[in-house]
């Protein structure tokens, strides 16, 4: 998944992004099938590798199409629609596997996968319209924002210092106009929809692996870029301990759980995951824009991380509960409320750090995506082979101590990125412009 975004981010930034969604979709079925019927390890594991290249999909370009359709005032809503989607995966999957292993065997949790992928794929066929759309030159304005009304493309301020006695509201009536040269083209049909790319129009080998390179650059000359890489690599790694420590803890004594038990453990982190996603995601998005009225229509991307303050003390909390409770055998109740704390972090913090790097970089959302889904799960994928050497060596509940402490060191840091983030925009700005020149 860390190097297949690599690959096919850089294609639906050139050719669209529904032919990427259906290459990877078929792709995503036909592993499905072949994970049902392997009958080697050695099957196994490159049926593993081909399904995880086309996954990784799912970890940019919906972000991409976030951004290509929705309002900067929308985004966290639609992202926190995204990461409720993405925690129903991740943990309610794992409760119908229990039941379907223990009636069906277990071959068929990959027949199910097969059959749902394919009916994402028929939807993919006939309902969803490629969203990437080459703007004309002359629509855009590049190193000086339009004046807009508050209520639509919230403004975003590249001045260094902000008075608010000074600032004043822009009124609507002092919107440029621009004339219409050309009339508005009819609506293309149904078929024409579903049918129509946008490829760009500078379609080459060179600009392929240009698009493949740019984003470790970007890892190391745009700060929110590396900001939000470990931010969201970290929390992908408390969704990775508590999957696999989950099993092992639940099925021993003094729980001894079935497997249908231990699957049904994650309905609380999936609780607290929704209750985060609506956190960060439309109660994010009425902050900013109630931020942005009191600042005379001025909008940080900033703003989006003061509600980060929330999970930065709720997540560590969960996972010094979750393992304290474990460790000296508490009801499971009480490791399940830990458990749903760290969900409550992991959805707010993902659906608020992502549309801030969008609302930053607008333009560079595909490059920077491609390095941040790059170090997410390079780092989730590292943790998962320290889990039982670190639960091993320290025990359960230093374990989750350590985890916790980890946790809370790395989230302190959007302290720094909201107090020092605009400046560190303003000293970027030349060579995002740059970088948007060059495509």
């Amino acid at each position: 998944m860390a190097l297949g975004c690599i690959f096919f981010i850089p294609a639906a930034d050139l050719i669209g992004r529904k032919p990427v969604y259906l290459f990877a979709s078929l792709i995503m079925v036909l592993a499905n099938v072949g994970q049902a019927t392997f009958q080697t390890r050695a099957q196994y594991i490159v049926l593993q590798t081909i399904a995880g290249l086309a996954g990784s999909v799912n970890d940019t370009i919906i972000q991409m199409t976030i951004v290509d359709l929705f309002f900067v005032h929308q985004r966290a809503t639609m992202n926190g629609i995204y990461t409720t989607m993405v925690v129903v995966g991740t943990y309610l999957s794992l409760i119908p596997a229990g039941y379907i292993i223990s009636s069906q065997g277990w071959r068929w949790v990959w027949w199910w996968c097969a059959i749902l992928n394919a009916a994402v794929l028929l939807l993919i066929i006939f309902a969803y319209e490629e969203t990437r759309y080459g703007r004309p030159a002359g629509n855009c304005y590049i190193g000086q924002d339009p004046p807009v009304a508050l209520g639509s493309e919230e403004k975003q301020s590249t001045t260094p210092e902000f008075d608010k006695e000074k600032a004043t509201p822009v009124p609507c009536d002092t919107i440029p106009q621009r004339p219409v040269e050309e009339p508005i083209p009819p609506r293309k049909t149904y078929l024409e929809r579903m049918t129509t790319f946008e490829p760009s129009e500078s379609i080459s080998l060179k600009t392929y692996w240009r698009h493949m390179w740019t984003p470790f650059l970007l890892f190391f000359r745009i700060p929110a870029v590396s900001f939000v890489g470990f931010e969201y690599s970290l929390m992908m790694c408390w969704i990775a301990i508590l999957a696999t420590t989950q099993p092992i803890l639940f099925a021993a004594p003094p729980y001894n759980f079935s497997s249908v038990g231990v699957g049904n453990i994650n309905i609380a982190p999936f609780i607290g995951a929704v209750v985060g996603a609506i956190y960060g995601g439309p109660l994010n998005d009425y902050y900013v824009v109630y931020m942005a009225r009191r600042r005379a229509g001025i909008y940080d991307p900033e703003l989006r991380l003061h509600m980060l303050l929330a999970p930065l003390i709720v997540c560590p909390l969960g996972l010094f509960l979750y393992g304290i409770s474990i460790a000296n055998e508490q009801p499971w109740i009480v490791p399940c409320i830990g458990s749903a704390f760290v969900g409550f972090g992991i959805g707010s913090v993902t659906s608020i750090i992502l549309p801030y790097y969008g609302d930053s970089y607008r333009e560079l959302v595909a490059e920077g995506l491609v390095v941040i889904t790059f170090i997410r799960n390079v780092v989730s994928t590292g943790i998962s082979f320290a889990i039982n050497p670190w639960m091993t060596g320290l025990g359960v509940q230093n374990m989750f101590i350590s985890a916790g402490c980890l946790c809370f060191g790395t989230m302190v840091f959007v302290i720094p990125m909201m107090i020092w983030g605009r400046k560190a925009r303003s000293s970027t700005a030349d060579y995002y412009l740059s970088a948007v020149a060059a495509g």
